[in-house]
């Protein structure tokens, strides 16, 4: 008897833990599915021209826009590919294990 109940308590919890992870994942992660990154043959990614949502990194969520040529910018706009200014580009990497 006292092992059913342990099965028992086992297969409930079990049941509640799994019930709460299908709830945060419906409900907060999955509120933006959309995600700015495409996959380019030189470089293996970058971001998508025009993309403007919302963007999370752990608890933090923010605003993310990308510009006509698929670079992170304060707004979704037009960038001509000739100017007669100086412009300055940076760009950076970013590191995972394999």
């Amino acid at each position: 008897m006292e092992a059913l109940a342990i099965v028992l308590v086992t297969v409930i919890a079990l049941f509640l833990f799994l019930s709460a992870d299908f709830i945060y994942t419906w409900r907060v992660r999955s509120t933006n599915a959309r995600e700015p990154g495409v996959r380019h043959e030189a470089f293996h990614h970058h971001f998508e021209p025009f993309f403007s949502g919302m963007r999370q990194w752990g608890p933090l969520r923010y605003q993310f826009y990308t510009n006509s040529l698929g670079f992170k910018d304060r707004s979704p706009r037009q960038v001509e590919l000739k100017t007669t200014k100086y412009r300055i580009v940076t760009m950076g990497d970013s590191f995972h294990r394999r």
